[in-house]
C-alpha cells in the first residue's frame, strides 16, 4: 500500500510538472512546448556622405569666358537614414566661399560654381524603398552654389519606420571668367543635413 501511494504521489508530481513546464510527456508519444524569441531593433541616426574631391580639370586661359562641366566619377552624395522618424529631413549643398589661390587675391566667385543632379529621383542603395525620399525639384537644373541649395530630402509624413540609404550623382559646372589669372584655384563645397 505504501508502494502504491508512493507511485501515486510520483505520478501526480509528474503530471503537475508536465502541466507546468510542458516538457515531459507522461504517457508516451510526443509533446512540444513553445518559447517566445524576441529581438528589439532600436532607432539609430541619420548619416550623410559625399566625395572628398572634385577636379574640373586643366584649362587654358582665354580672352573669352569659358563654361566647363564635369561629373563626379564615384562621388555620390548620400543620406543613410537609420532613424526613420516621421519628422523627415533635408540636405543642402553650397560652396563655403570663393575658389581662391592660396596666399593671393585671385579668385573665381562662388556664384560661378553650379551643381545639378544627373537624375530627377534619388537611387536606392540599401534598405526599403521609400517614396518620401526625393530630389528637390530645383536641383535638377544648374544652380549656383553661392547659397544653400536643397538636394536630397524627405518631407514630414507618416514614415512607418521605413529606413533606407539613397544617393544621387551631382553634375558640376564652372564659369571661368575671361583673362582669369593663371594658377590653381581651390574651394570647399559643404553638404549639410538638417532634421525637421
Amino acid at each position: 500500500m505504501k508502494k502504491f501511494f508512493g507511485f501515486l504521489i510520483l505520478g501526480l508530481l509528474c503530471i503537475g510538472w508536465a502541466a507546468f513546464a510542458g516538457t515531459w510527456c507522461v504517457s508516451g508519444g510526443t509533446c512540444s512546448t513553445t518559447t517566445t524569441v524576441r529581438v528589439t531593433i532600436s532607432w539609430w541616426n541619420i548619416c550623410i556622405g559625399s566625395s572628398g574631391v572634385f577636379d574640373f580639370g586643366n584649362f587654358m586661359v582665354s580672352s573669352f569666358e569659358q563654361t566647363v562641366s564635369g561629373a563626379f566619377a564615384t562621388g555620390y552624395f548620400f543620406v543613410d537614414d537609420l532613424k526613420g522618424a516621421d519628422s523627415g529631413y533635408y540636405t543642402t549643398v553650397q560652396m563655403s566661399g570663393h575658389l581662391v589661390v592660396s596666399g593671393w587675391s585671385a579668385v573665381i566667385s562662388w556664384s560661378n560654381v553650379y551643381l545639378r543632379t544627373s537624375s530627377a529621383t534619388p537611387t536606392l542603395l540599401q534598405g526599403q524603398p521609400n517614396a518620401g525620399v526625393i530630389i528637390h525639384a530645383a536641383a535638377t537644373w544648374f544652380q549656383s552654389l553661392d547659397a544653400a541649395r536643397q538636394l536630397i530630402l524627405r518631407n514630414v509624413w507618416a514614415n512607418n519606420g521605413v529606413i533606407s540609404m539613397y544617393w544621387t550623382l551631382p553634375l558640376m559646372q564652372l564659369v571661368i571668367p575671361a583673362y582669369q589669372p593663371v594658377w590653381v584655384y581651390v574651394g570647399t563645397m559643404v553638404f549639410t543635413l538638417y532634421e525637421n
